[in-house]
């Protein structure tokens, strides 16, 4: 077994790495002769890209991140697997700050890995201490996250994300890695451009993943749409009788594990407690497994674009039967973790939410995740919707369509363009790309939902 192996299975787990891109990429970072570009889907493993090295090279790796929602959740899962990872933030507690540069300035740091945003990477407070790693040669690597953000073409283009190029710059001779699920030929090129990549060797995982089902309904020609909703909901978290059913006869031969599935909200964990069982007997084990799938149970995600839809649906939903709860910016901050804890726990669902709501939550058994509005590009469709099934099992992926809802936003789309626009005096030609964008997400919409435009737009298109 290669040293590569043995930190693979001693620092994460695992026997081999999910793909052959993943490991061709994590061999790519760790021989730093040349900058390395991820491209990989929502669960693919993008970030044991820059992990995995980071534990096995000298010094600190540099990860920035655009949420610090994202960071947090980032942080705590490698925190639970020992890894010695930490963020600064603006919401970090002054005495775990002090503790965490004292030990930036140590002679010998025990940081593997620092999360910060493209904000605090560039704020005068922090300069001391990255001109210090620099200085003494302890910067390993630096990890762009969501580089798609830097991109004016891009569905998320945040322009703190334009300053890491300085950055980059800076840091001569630390090999970069950026990475992202969604960047159509042109925001690739915008991000090695931005970035200043140095002859970057790029790795992709095709952006179709064989366990999400797509599909398009016409909201405004049911004669209830929330009744339509509840009913899908119902379907993809519990499948339907006849699979219950079939369930409960095989229920005599599970015994304890049976109540253990039953009793957890994310039955991924039965089936490893199942794989390698003597107790089974002569039960069919593959027939059984067969079975469990199809009962998919898990929880959803329906996305809302307003704060009182996002309160409508959570109601509707919950008076016809099945819990929910909404998520937004509105509400306040008890009311939106108790939200998020309740729907991480299993205790609720379903969770209705507006788009910030994803990054930063690794929930794999997501059954289905809703649009109840239209999205505004298919690279954000494609991202919000990637939350779905990440355990590989089957999941749904659904757009309640409504040309209302298309007329509504395509005037909305519109007029912050013309708002830019007009405060900076002037037209540029990445204008066009939001609306560009969103007319290649009605043509998705009104083509009956053909997955044809998705894998044009991230591996043919041009642009």
């Amino acid at each position: 077994m290669s040293a590569v192996h043995r930190a693979l299975k001693k620092h994460f787990g695992f026997d081999k790495f999910r793909s052959q891109q993943q490991e061709d990429a994590v061999k790519a970072v760790l021989k730093g002769d040349r900058d390395v570009f991820v491209l990989m889907p929502t669960g693919a493993g993008k970030s044991l890209c820059y992990q995995l090295p980071a534990l096995l090279a000298s010094g600190i790796t540099l990860v920035i991140s655009p949420l610090i929602a994202l960071i947090q959740d980032q942080v705590e899962h490698l925190k639970a697997l020992n890894v010695p990872a930490r963020t600064i933030n603006s919401k970090l507690p002054s005495a775990e700050r002090r503790q965490i540069l004292a030990d930036l300035e140590s002679e010998s740091p025990r940081l593997k890995l620092l999360y910060i945003t493209p904000e605090m990477v560039a704020s005068p407070s922090f300069q001391p201490c990255l001109n210090s790693l620099c200085a003494r040669g302890l910067l390993a690597y630096l990890a762009v996250d969501e580089a798609h953000c830097v991109s004016q073409w891009g569905h998320d283009f945040r322009p703190d994300y334009l300053k890491l190029g300085d950055l980059r710059s800076r840091l001569q001779g630390v090999p970069c890695v950026a990475l992202t699920a969604t960047a159509p030929k042109r925001v690739q090129e915008d991000i090695e451009r931005s970035l200043k990549l140095r002859s970057p060797l790029a790795f992709a995982i095709p952006v179709f993943r064989k366990n999400l089902k797509y599909d398009v309904i016409f909201r405004d020609l049911l004669p209830d749409p929330y009744v339509h909703l509840l009913a899908f909901a119902k379907e993809a978290l519990g499948g339907n009788t006849a699979e219950k059913d079939e369930f409960r006869r095989y229920r005599c031969h599970m015994g304890d594990l049976c109540h253990f599935w039953t009793s957890t909200t994310d039955f991924t964990y039965c089936l490893l407690s199942l794989h390698g069982k003597e107790q089974l007997g002569h039960f069919d084990k593959h027939l059984l497994l067969c079975s469990m799938r199809r009962i998919k149970r898990g929880c959803g995600i329906v996305y809302c674009r307003t704060r009182e839809s996002c309160e409508e649906v959570a109601h509707k939903l919950t008076k016809l039967g099945i819990a929910a709860k909404p998520y937004h910016a509105g509400l306040k901050v008890g009311d939106r973790t108790e939200s998020q804890t309740d729907w991480m726990a299993g205790k609720v669902p379903v969770i209705v939410a507006t788009i910030s709501f994803g990054m930063g939550v690794d929930k794999a058994n997501v059954r289905f995740v809703v649009h109840w509005n239209l999205a505004k590009s298919l690279a954000s469709y494609y991202q919000e919707s990637g939350r779905a099934g990440r355990d590989g099992l089957p999941s749904s992926c659904r757009i309640y369509y409504s040309p209302k809802d298309r007329d509504q936003l395509n005037f909305l789309i519109r007029k912050e363009i013309a708002r830019k626009q007009a405060k900076r005096g002037s037209e540029k030609e990445q204008d066009k790309a939001p609306i560009l964008d969103f007319e290649a997400m009605v043509a998705f919409c009104e083509q009956e939902g053909t997955w044809i435009p998705v894998i044009w737009i991230f591996e043919e298109a041009k642009f």
